[in-house]
């Protein structure tokens, strides 16, 4: 009697499960369609356009990860409409709008069907920082504090032929990388590795279609850094850390250390004689039309003083340097009472140039005594001319990823290149392995790797516990001098 009972029970339940399924199907709302789902990564406003310093990787122009990201965005659809659209994909392409902002957000309503939810979705790619971080491209500078990725998440949805607008929502994401390990090598143009990326972009899709007001979300990333094999393979590996404030820079800890910044001046040299090459291009010019230029060179010298805590002498940098001005020449024939005459003439067209003079060489002093002979440079070394082909976060090996050529920081920087003697040994200051961070070579050996922003060192890896505090100081100096001043329009 017991079990007849507990039948009855199970088919009493089934039925009502079977009865509550058909009233759920003829309840259910419209039909929802995905309209629209677009990405766009900006590439206009200022200076944002191809092929400038700006250039960075865009993640949804490879399929496997664009595929990822709208399975992401399509499986938050079905779960906030209760639907199940599949996973076809999502377009991609170039965006711009006034001052690189990706253009106002207006679906195309006109020819929607009746009875049916119809959803527009678009992301907006800004990169690293939208203008923002291409003003640092633009000064070949670093800011102290990572410029965040942005990316705008934007849907809305229209019932019915009519349009009657059913939802509508944004948000700003805002990707943080976070702190590069001392002595890694960053990628600049990645805003992380591939599976950072789209865990980070699901979490953020998810937070936007759960809440009714998202406003924006701040997410921290590992940064991704160049694997080189002996990042990790150094018997010595000392983290070291600067401190300072405006003209003051301070290593704390053991060796400690400190200077100021004093003013630069600068002084004329004289000039260097143009004169046979003008008077040829002004003769070119007056025979056959053909427009030249008068060029003028002017040698000069920077003297850039710091002053070392405990030292009673200062530093001197001296950089000798060339300004060339070129004013653009042109034939002019004027009617005269005997006939024509004809001049050269120049246009008033001007331009200017500025660069290191190879010729000869830049020196270091401290009091009296020069203690360095040296050769800036801006071009890559052979020393460094080998091909990266792996990444990481910069501290756990099990992130090596295969890293396509694309994602280098070759072209991002202008690459600095310093090789002298100092205090009578040889000694090599590169940065083409990232360009914020400066490798020092003194006597054979790779002595540390400082990070460089805004012409001062912040933290880095000392490699040998033996180095010698004051070959160390007058290297760290040299991170200090303003590089783009000696470089202009070359």
């Amino acid at each position: 009697m017991q079990t007849l009972s507990r039948r009855s029970a199970f088919l009493f339940l089934s039925l009502a499960a079977l009865l509550w399924a058909s009233f759920s199907l003829g309840q259910s709302g419209p039909e929802v369609r995905l309209a629209e789902l677009t990405y766009r990564y900006v590439t206009g406003g200022i200076g944002m356009g191809e092929g400038s310093p700006a250039e960075r990787v865009v993640f949804a122009l490879n399929d496997s990860l664009a595929r990822q990201m709208s399975g992401s965005i399509v499986a938050a659809i079905n779960r906030q409409w209760g639907c199940s659209l599949p996973n076809e994909g999502m377009a991609v392409e170039k965006g711009g709008g006034l001052l690189g902002t990706g253009g106002k957000f207006k679906p195309k309503t006109r020819k929607l069907e009746p009875d049916k939810i119809h959803v527009f979705m678009r992301v907006t790619d800004f990169g690293q920082g939208g203008t923002t971080g291409f003003l640092y491209h633009l000064t070949g500078t670093q800011p102290e504090q990572e410029v965040p990725y942005l990316i705008t998440l934007e849907c809305k949805a229209f019932q019915g032929s009519g349009g009657e607008e059913v939802f509508s929502r944004t948000m700003q994401l805002e990707l943080r990388k976070k702190p590069v390990p001392p002595g890694q090598y960053a990628l600049r143009r990645v805003p992380a590795l591939p599976k950072h990326f789209v865990q980070a972009f699901d979490s953020a899709v998810r937070r936007f279609f759960t809440m009714a007001d998202p406003g924006s979300l701040s997410l921290n990333v590992d940064p991704v850094c160049l694997w080189v094999e002996d990042s990790v393979a150094r018997q010595v590996r000392r983290p070291i850390r600067f401190e300072g404030d405006g003209s003051v820079v301070r290593l704390a800890e053991n060796p400690g250390m400190e200077w100021t910044l004093g003013r630069p001046e600068t002084r004329k040299m004289g000039r260097v004689d143009k004169t046979g090459a003008n008077l040829l291009g002004s003769a070119l010019t007056m025979f056959t039309g053909v427009g030249s230029e008068k060029v003028r060179v002017t040698r000069h010298l920077a003297s850039l003083p710091m002053q070392a805590k405990e030292q009673p002498e200062p530093y001197v940098f001296h950089i000798p340097y060339l300004e060339e001005e070129r004013e653009s020449r042109e034939r002019v024939r004027t009617p005269s009472g005997t006939g024509t005459t004809t001049s050269v003439q120049t246009t008033g067209d001007r331009s200017l140039e500025r660069y290191i003079d190879r010729e000869q060489a830049a020196w270091l002093m401290l009091g009296a005594d020069t203690i360095a002979r040296f050769r800036l440079d801006y071009g890559k070394s052979a020393q460094f001319s080998n091909l990266f082909r792996e990444c990481w976060n910069g501290s756990d090996t099990a992130t090596r990823v295969p890293m396509p050529a694309a994602w280098s920081n070759q072209g991002s920087f202008v690459p600095i290149y310093i090789t002298g003697q100092l205090y009578g040994k040889p000694f090599t200051l590169q940065n083409s392995r990232d360009g914020f961070q400066m490798d020092m070579y003194y006597d054979g050996q790779h002595l540390a790797t400082l990070r460089v922003t805004e012409d001062r060192p912040r933290d880095g890896m000392l490699y040998r516990n033996d180095a010698d505090a004051r070959v160390l100081q007058a290297l760290a100096m040299f991170t200090c001098l303003p590089f783009s001043s000696f470089r202009i329009n070359p």
